[in-house]
């Protein structure tokens, strides 16, 4: 296990009142991945909608209102999700059980290009966001967020919390832009 890595710090607590008396508009998240591959032959087609749970709750917690329609209008699209980026493919959904099983869910680890040093311990989830007032751009960046892992080890586990990262991330550049523009 010495190759996992250790755990990222905890993040530090926001402040339930950070985004109070803020109503933020939050659109559907949007998947912008090229596929829905999450790497190690591991499929990920609910990390938009994970994704959106979790921006409820976050901003929720930093006492912000949040809903379709608000004050504060904010757009997130998930650029990417996942490990082991050269596996990903350009496959939407996962393969049909017929060819899954004809040619194997994972990577060949034999590979030239692959193998346990080919960056699959580090799990990664980046979100695109915009943040908009009155349909104004106030901010437009990227959040990420990443876990630590033994290659292709509880990849889904990484990948939420790879997000929660993300998430976290996003929250706490929001609560700097609503504050700076307030």
């Amino acid at each position: 296990m010495g190759c996992a890595g250790s755990r990222p710090p905890p993040r530090k607590a926001v402040s339930a009142s950070a985004l109070r008396g803020v109503q933020i508009g939050l659109l559907p998240v949007e998947d912008s991945r090229p596929s829905a591959s999450a790497g190690c032959g591991q499929f990920a087609p609910d990390l938009p909608q994970k994704t959106e749970k979790a921006l409820y709750v976050a901003l929720g917690d930093a006492g912000a209102t949040v809903d379709r329609k608000g004050a504060w209008t904010l757009a997130v699209r998930v650029l990417y999700g996942g490990a082991a980026a050269e596996y990903s493919g350009s496959q939407k959904n996962p393969p049909a059980p017929e060819t899954a099983s004809r040619e194997g869910f994972g990577p060949n680890l034999a590979e030239a290009r692959g193998g346990v040093n080919a960056g699959w311990t580090d799990t990664t989830v980046s979100l695109d966001a915009e943040l908009t007032r009155q349909g104004h751009v106030v901010w437009h960046g990227t959040a990420g967020g990443h876990a630590r892992s033994a290659p292709c080890i509880g990849l889904r586990e990484k990948l939420d919390e790879a997000l929660t990262g993300a998430v976290g991330d996003l929250r706490d550049r929001l609560v700097r832009e609503i504050d700076r523009a307030r």
